[in-house]
């Protein structure tokens, strides 16, 4: 696409459209990844997990204290969101969240979460190798344990070979 010098014809029209366009277009890009959770914080997404901020400590709402990744075939993606809720009158600061071997945490909070306000924290496990998932993940904040660590647990299952 070459764009020339404006002229009598019009070309000034053509050239500021196409202007007009790649500046629109640029905005609604970053509107779609600002306010549609593409970085994956989006609270309001349905979430596999509850965690609770009380003022002390982070408890899952239903009290299961282990994240369940079910069976899942050898090479699917294996991945759970865990939403935080901050329910104390105090924000809540999560500094770090990390997983052990092949448990990634892609996203989680990085602002303090205040009082009455949710975050989202992905987990995901590398499901390249077959067999038992068993790793912890490690949430670091500001809760009475600095630490407070989930068991991971699962199954990776090799595929079905047809003969």
């Amino acid at each position: 696409m070459t764009i020339s010098k404006p002229n009598q014809t019009g070309s000034t029209f053509l050239y500021g459209s196409l202007l007009l366009k790649t500046i629109f277009s640029g905005i609604a890009l970053f509107v779609l990844f600002t306010f549609t959770g593409i970085s994956g914080e989006n609270p309001d997404r349905a979430a596999d997990y509850i965690l609770v901020f009380d003022g002390s400590s982070l408890t899952p709402e239903n009290q299961q204290a282990t994240i369940e990744m079910g069976e899942v075939r050898q090479g699917a993606v294996c991945q759970r969101t865990i939403q935080v809720k901050n329910a104390s009158e105090v924000p809540l600061w999560i500094t770090n969240v990390r997983g052990s071997c092949g448990l990634s945490v892609p996203t989680w909070p990085r602002a303090q979460l205040q009082p009455g306000s949710t975050g989202v924290i992905t987990v995901r496990y590398d499901s390249s190798r077959p067999g038992e998932i068993n790793r912890n993940l490690t949430i670091v904040a500001n809760t009475e344990n600095a630490s407070t660590v989930f068991k991971v647990t699962g199954m990776i299952i090799k595929p079905e070979v047809s003969p």
